[in-house]
């Protein structure tokens, strides 16, 4: 990809190799000049209005501004999809109000969310303190498989702080639940493991108050994977156990073949290493079945470990 320069002095305009591009119109022009004058420094939407409108923004700034929310939260769900090649959701993620850009694949699909992840953020910032709230964990779960690729962890739990408290603001408890769940997950990749759990635990009795199995399963799956290895392996098959039984009571795939996964692995600690064996043979069919490249090689690097063991 060719190096974008932008020139300020006199007219506003984008080159992009030998091309200059002139971009849209006068106020549009405005903002990608004060942007680049703060170039990769956060600017709240209030300063940027103020500087825009001189301190009098019109009544369409607001409407200005949930126009932009909608943009980022279906182009980063269209990106996610293309990048984790799901062409189903990214068709569906193709909403005719919104023009977005375009991602032939999941390489370019991952390039256009490294490059406008900073924007991201602070649309996700200022959606958790001024609202709307819903956006923030809308793009906090879009971005999921994004962030466990990349690994980019201040702006994951960046994301993910933010949703959690505009979750509560909004006093939505589905939400809530997701959003202690994503930010145990970031805490926990993070290696701060007495947090992860407490906000793992917190997210699966909300669940539970909710009635919402399915999500408690896959807070169990995590739980057993936490708490095996912190050593707690008795917690961890009871945490990994359940998870199976719920996952399959709701027909979640990809939450049994993880807990499966886990299992297989507490099989192999323990020293049952045919149960192990069966067990994590088991996800792998899941995994295969499911097109999970990931899961299968967990699972593939599993049995290895097991058939070492065994002497193979």
């Amino acid at each position: 990809m060719e190096n974008v320069r932008f020139f300020v002095l006199g007219a506003v305009v984008a080159q992009v190799g030998e091309e200059r591009i002139l971009l849209g119109r006068r106020q549009e022009r405005c903002l990608i000049g004060l942007l680049l004058l703060d170039c990769n420094r956060l600017v709240p939407a209030e300063r940027l209005a103020d500087l825009l409108w001189d301190g009098c923004p019109p009544a369409g700034a607001r409407a200005a501004m949930l126009r932009l929310m909608t943009f980022y939260v279906q182009a980063v769900s269209r990106a996610s999809a293309i990048a984790t090649a799901n062409a189903k959701l990214a068709a569906e993620q193709a909403g005719p109000d919104v023009p977005l850009p375009a991602l032939p694949d999941p390489t370019s699909a991952m390039a256009w969310l490294d490059d406008e992840l900073p924007n991201i953020v602070a649309v996700v910032k200022h959606a958790a303190d001024h609202g709307p709230y819903a956006p923030t964990w809308q793009i906090s779960r879009c971005l999921t498989h994004y962030f466990w690729i990349r690994r980019s962890l201040p702006p994951w739990r960046a994301i993910n702080e933010a949703a959690l408290a505009a979750a509560h603001k909004a006093d939505q408890p589905d939400a809530i639940a997701h959003s202690l769940n994503a930010l145990a997950v970031t805490t926990w990749t993070t290696s701060d493991l007495r947090r992860a759990r407490s906000l793992f635990e917190e997210a699966l009795a909300l669940n539970g108050r909710l009635g919402r199995e399915a999500a408690q399963a896959s807070n169990h799956t995590n739980l057993g994977s936490l708490c095996r290895q912190t050593g707690q392996l008795t917690a961890a098959l009871a945490h990994t156990k359940t998870a199976i039984r719920l996952g399959r009571r709701h027909a979640r795939p990809l939450t049994v073949a993880n807990a499966l996964l886990c299992l297989g692995s507490l099989h192999r600690d323990l020293g049952a290493l045919f149960s192990a064996t069966k067990t994590v043979s088991q996800a792998l069919t899941a995994y295969r079945d499911l097109g999970s490249t990931d899961g299968q090689v967990s699972s593939l690097n599993e049995l290895a470990s097991i058939r070492c063991e065994l002497g193979h």
